[in-house]
């Protein structure tokens, strides 16, 4: 990690303590793609200010900590890591900490800051702004400050209590990962009709699988594979949104659970309380994609800023599917959230809401369901980003559609 920012000022807000605030221990924000030191002291100067007038902390000392990174060879990336961090923050006494990227982009500078809780390794935060220069944080920070400490119980206008985090009591079924609750800004400026961002909120965990359901697993539960391209482990492809449905239902009562959907063509109902598999919302697949929280830095796809690594693509595929989980995952241990097939999703296709959401479904009718996964094989890399959307008519069966399920 890059060296910790220095100064009189910022020495001097490290030392505050209010009382018996938590503790929260801050490493330097890193820089990317050409962000500079000198924007990082600006924008440093003002985060820690905000986060002072918040009272919701006090700010530990990190004497011994940026020594314990360098000997421990501590990266970025290892924050997602739970044992590492254990390892890292022993002897170091903190409750929190916030963690945060400085990116260089075409139009300005972008910041992102996740805050874990140290005892259990979750994070109850995270937020990003963006800003034309390093000076406008005097007018963002703020803002950008409260919604990172928001769920913090008792801070913030409404005393809003953290989301529900992960059950660790919980098996956690085969080929699945589980994805916390947490608050995230959906959407994106460069994503076609990804406007507006908004504020959304998952309030349960639930399950994804790791990968798109391949054709092994079709086979098992459907008897037959309708894909373009065989292989066990290829994706299954050439499913409608309604054969994604009946898979859902059949696959959770071969397995004795309640299943999720009811009703038939556009009448099709979703019970989100049973126990069964069933598609995920556009929400709780961006959320996921995004890394529920863990990827903190800011990424153009899920888990990279580079497409090659996690996505196949137009530019790598061959035009064709690949096998499932051969590319690196995101920090959730998803894979092929970019590229491979684009995925159905439960939604209509329909325009955002600007409002804050919790849990939000999508649009009551349409002509098209919402189909997500950062592109597919046949996508140009634009295609490929966490945020951005299609639909197609739910009838439709193409090479270059699967899906993925959710279970709570």
């Amino acid at each position: 990690m890059k060296k910790f920012v220095t100064g009189i000022a910022l020495f001097l807000l490290c030392g505050i303590c209010w009382g018996q605030q938590p503790a929260v221990i801050i490493p330097s924000f890193d820089l990317v793609d050409g962000a500079t030191p000198r924007e990082r002291d600006t924008i440093t100067r003002y985060f820690m200010s905000d986060l002072a007038n918040t009272k919701v902390f006090r700010v530990a000392d990190r004497g011994n900590l940026e020594k314990r990174m360098a000997e421990m060879k501590f990266q970025t990336s290892d924050w997602s890591n739970s044992e590492k961090t254990a390892e890292l923050m022993k002897g170091i006494n903190a409750d929190y900490v916030i963690i945060g990227t400085i990116v260089k982009r075409s139009d300005g500078l972008a910041v992102d800051a996740m805050l874990e809780e140290l005892s259990t390794f979750e994070v109850i935060g995270t937020a990003r702004v963006r800003m034309s220069s390093a000076e406008d944080a005097f007018d963002v920070m703020e803002g950008f400050v409260s919604n990172l400490v928001k769920n913090v119980t008792g801070s913030g206008p409404s005393g809003a209590v953290r989301p529900s985090s992960i059950n660790r009591n919980t098996p956690v079924p085969a080929n699945m990962v589980q994805v916390p609750a947490g608050t995230f800004s959906m959407g994106g400026n460069g994503d076609g009709d990804g406007k507006p961002i908004h504020q959304v909120t998952i309030s349960r965990p639930f399950f994804m699988s790791r990968t798109e359901i391949t054709q092994k697993e079709w086979v098992e539960v459907m008897g037959s594979n309708p894909s373009n391209w065989k292989g066990e482990n290829l994706p299954v492809e050439m499913v409608s949104w309604f054969d994604a449905l009946e898979y859902c239902n059949k696959r959770s009562q071969k397995e004795g659970l309640t299943p999720a959907y009811s009703g038939s063509g556009d009448y099709i109902r979703c019970n989100f309380n049973a126990n069964g598999y069933r598609l995920p919302t556009e929400a709780e697949w961006e959320w996921a994609a995004k890394g529920g929280g863990k990827d903190f830095m800011i990424t153009d796809y899920s888990g990279s800023n580079n497409p090659d690594g996690v996505a196949w693509y137009t530019n790598n595929s061959g035009g064709r599917t690949h096998e499932a989980g051969t590319k690196a995952p995101n920090s959730l241990g998803l894979y092929d959230m970019s590229g491979n097939v684009w995925e159905w999703c439960w939604d209509w296709y329909g325009t955002y809401s600007s409002g804050a959401q919790t849990d939000p479904a999508g649009a009551s009718s349409g002509s098209s369901r919402v189909v997500r996964g950062g592109g597919s094989w046949a996508s140009a890399a634009q295609g490929l980003r966490s945020a951005y959307r299609n639909g197609n008519t739910p009838s439709n069966r193409y090479g270059s559609i699967g899906f993925r399920v959710v279970r709570p």
